[in-house]
């Protein structure tokens, strides 16, 4: 993602200065150059295709051997890369103006768990505990995707611990596909607002 904002911006000094205006731009540059050419045309990774159309094999085994070399982030705060910043923040927002999505504790009443009654009761790390208290004031407040995203993992034990984390992936994504529906189903949106709908990112709580 680096690579793409800074081939449009390239006197860009830091990630943490692209503005939602800056994405858009991107975004724009970057889809009316691939609206010019056929999807069977289309690179990725500073691949180069053959002139059989294909990709070179070693070159894909390559980019996929890289990529299982990196392991994924856990779930946490502070966890999203610079370049990504502005991606969250777009989706934050979304959730809060568009889409109306519960809260961290409503979403918990729903599924019959304890609200949470501290900010401490949700992440026992005490610097991302207090940013969220200074964020938001009362823990009633806290939204859903952050609250998701920052709280500490409860401990499980040895047998069980990969399929606990297992189920959370699971339950991320649920929450992705089935909060639209409910929200569409509560605000009533027009076809045509409902047509152009996108998936809100999740938010960390930044540094």
């Amino acid at each position: 993602m680096e690579e793409i904002l800074r081939s449009v911006f390239p006197d860009l000094k830091s990630m943490d200065d692209v503005t939602v205006e800056m994405f858009h731009k991107v975004m724009m540059v970057k889809g009316h150059a691939l609206m010019e050419k056929m999807p069977k045309d289309w690179t990725f990774g500073g691949l180069e295709r053959g002139a059989d159309g294909r990709f070179n094999d070693v070159e894909l085994a390559d980019l996929i051997k890289t990529c299982t070399e990196e392991p994924a982030h856990a779930f946490g705060a502070n966890g999203t890369p610079a370049s990504l910043r502005v991606v969250d923040l777009m989706g934050q927002l979304q959730a809060r103006d568009k889409f109306n999505v519960c809260t961290l504790n409503e979403f918990r009443r729903y599924l019959n768990l304890k609200p949470y009654e501290t900010f401490e009761d949700w992440c026992s790390d005490k610097v991302t505990a207090k940013k969220a208290e200074l964020l938001y004031g009362h823990i009633e407040n806290m939204e859903l995707y952050p609250g998701l995203m920052a709280e500490c993992t409860k401990p499980a034990m040895r047998k069980y611990m990969y399929m606990m984390c297992i189920f959370r992936h699971i339950l991320t994504w649920y929450i992705h596909f089935s909060q639209l529906a409910v929200v569409c189903a509560q605000v009533k949106l027009p076809d045509e607002e409902f047509s152009t709908m996108r998936w809100p990112s999740s938010v960390v709580i930044d540094t």
